[in-house]
């Protein structure tokens, strides 16, 4: 298949990891709002993610992203590159990045300097290139459980 005939999806996630830590023990509610550039920057460059989320409790180790991609057509190409702003010498947190998408979807991925776990739905996604990251298989929620999974 010739990648000029797929839309391509590019999205550019810069994660602050400036986030308070999140304990695994707490319930977080989490309102999709704008990234205060005081705590973390995230920066979507396409318009295919329209929300986004960060949430903060005390003493985590864990930033959480949960990006849900809606496409135009059954079969796209998505590039995404995570990368980490430097935090004064320290390490950055790890991060787990939760991707929901409505189709088919061909995703090329890149974590610069992030120890990142992706969550995303094997029937529906397929790498490129292996992501050289931890995954786990998302189980096929509504958007409204995904949250709280």
């Amino acid at each position: 298949m010739d990648r000029g005939t797929l839309p391509l999806a590019v999205a550019l996630l810069l994660a602050g990891c400036s986030l308070s830590p999140t304990s695994l023990a707490e319930t977080v509610h989490c309102d999709l709002q704008p990234v205060d550039p005081e705590r973390g920057k995230v920066t979507y460059t396409t318009s295919q993610v329209s929300k986004g989320c960060v949430a903060q409790a005390p003493n985590a180790i864990l930033e959480v992203h949960v990006l849900f991609l809606e496409f135009p057509r059954d079969l796209s190409q998505l590039e995404l590159t995570l990368q980490a702003s430097k935090q004064n010498g320290t390490q950055p947190r790890e991060v787990l990045l939760v991707l929901s998408v409505n189709s088919n979807v061909f995703l090329q991925l890149q974590a610069l300097g992030i120890p990142l776990h992706l969550a995303y739905n094997p029937n529906l996604v397929t790498f490129q290139e292996p992501p050289g990251v931890n995954t786990t298989e998302l189980p096929s929620f509504p958007k409204t459980q995904i949250l709280e999974w």
